[in-house]
């Protein structure tokens, strides 16, 4: 058990390292839609394409957020009981995040849904983003 959630963080590094590309495809693609600012692009294309840079960014500091968690998680794993180690994670996060309630402690399972929405969101990112490059190519 111990050894499948050790693995299971590993996975999850891999997942947050990989949406980290989506990421930086949504903001080196909204540098060019604003390269394009003098070929006379509509302010709302302009201003889309930055919004989705901006929601690119951010979702880039969690997705790293989460990697860094997943990787020292994957260490603890190795010399703590799973619980010990998750609680510890949370209440690491209650300290760091200035909560005076310290967060209720999450499954595994749950943490990487949770990353996984992340690496989504970040995928639909972009490929919005791609759209708006698109019609201001074509334009």
């Amino acid at each position: 058990m111990k050894s499948d959630m050790r693995w299971a963080s590993r996975v999850a590094v891999g997942l947050a390292a990989g949406g980290r590309w989506h990421c930086a495809w949504a903001m080196l693609a909204s540098l060019l839609v604003v390269a394009r600012a003098g070929c006379g692009e509509p302010p709302a294309l302009l201003a889309l394409s930055l919004l989705l840079a901006l929601a690119a960014l951010y979702v880039a500091l969690r997705l790293e957020l989460d990697r860094l968690l997943f990787a020292d998680l994957a260490i603890e794993l190795m010399t703590k009981a799973p619980d010990e180690a998750l609680a510890e994670l949370d209440a690491g996060l209650g300290l760091a995040l200035d909560r005076a309630d310290p967060p209720r402690v999450r499954a595994l399972s749950d943490r990487i849904r949770g990353l996984r929405r992340w690496v989504t969101t970040a995928a639909v990112l972009a490929l919005l983003q791609s759209c708006v490059l698109w019609v201001a190519v074509l334009r």
